[in-house]
């Protein structure tokens, strides 16, 4: 007789893990497009302005998506990771313009 094989029940409602995840790769997805695009663009860094902000078109999506298959510990992550990160980023790039404008004065 061999041993039974275990079952690891998969949880139909998401993980707060997968959530963060899927945010993570948003964030890094619109970092590498908007400093590529914003260093070829428009060099004052716009493109780093509008980071946080515009990750939200890959954002919503997903939420609606993940919404729509019941997976509410998923979004949960995403919606907590995501506004933790456009409250970084924009508070980031806010304080970087003070202390540019600061040394032009």
């Amino acid at each position: 007789m061999s041993a039974p094989e275990a079952v690891v029940p998969q949880n139909p409602r998401g993980t707060v893990n997968t959530g963060v995840g899927l945010s993570l790769a948003c964030q890094f997805a619109t970092y590498v497009l908007f400093h590529v695009l914003g260093s070829v663009w428009n060099p004052l860094g716009w493109g780093t302005l509008l980071w946080g902000v515009l990750q939200w078109f890959l954002v919503v999506p997903l939420i609606i998506n993940l919404k729509k298959q019941g997976k509410d510990k998923t979004v949960k992550g995403l919606l907590i990771v995501s506004l933790l990160g456009v409250v970084l980023n924009e508070g980031l790039v806010f304080l970087g313009y003070l202390a540019l404008n600061n040394l032009r004065y």
